[in-house]
């Protein structure tokens, strides 16, 4: 794994235990390798755990294209195999139309967070949300009902506004 694929994960580790509480998450932990129900090891980038004791697996791609239908099909199979309850592909490029096909089917969940991204400067877009950090510690998150709160630093928050 390269440098910057390894970073890429935790990146997304870390954004989505800043977010754990909005996303319904008790803890978010980094790559490990545990036992599938076939008796082999697989890897797995990130694991967030949620309150009421479902398991989420996260593969992250940090690449220079789309993600494939093959891509979905071969993480879903590893979400099966470690008997997960949810699978999430985080891409950098976005996924091709027969993969947002086969995620749909096999229900795995598909985000896109930029390459570049760090912990506090990124857009995380994730099952029709966007979550947005800025150094500048003002973090956006609207959905599709398009309506925008601002949190400032100091946890000041202006009131929701349409957008």
């Amino acid at each position: 794994m390269s440098a910057d694929s390894e970073l890429y994960e935790k990146v997304v580790r870390r954004i989505l235990s800043n977010l754990r509480q909005r996303l319904g998450y008790k803890n978010v932990d980094g790559s490990k390798c545990p036992l599938g129900k076939d008796g082999n090891k697989d890897q797995v980038d990130v694991t967030a755990h949620t309150d009421d004791g479902r398991t989420i697996l996260i593969e992250c791609r940090r690449c220079g294209r789309k993600a494939t239908k093959d891509h979905v099909r071969a993480f879903a199979g590893k979400v099966s195999n470690l008997g997960a309850d949810e699978g999430i592909i985080v891409n950098c490029k976005g996924f091709q139309a027969g993969a947002i096909k086969a995620a749909h089917y096999l229900g795995i969940k598909m985000a896109t967070l930029g390459p570049d991204a760090t912990e506090h400067d990124y857009d995380l877009k994730l099952v029709a949300q966007l979550y947005a950090g800025r150094s500048a510690s003002v973090t956006i998150a609207y959905s599709a009902t398009a309506s925008a709160q601002v949190t400032h630093a100091d946890g000041t928050r202006e009131p929701p506004m349409p957008i």
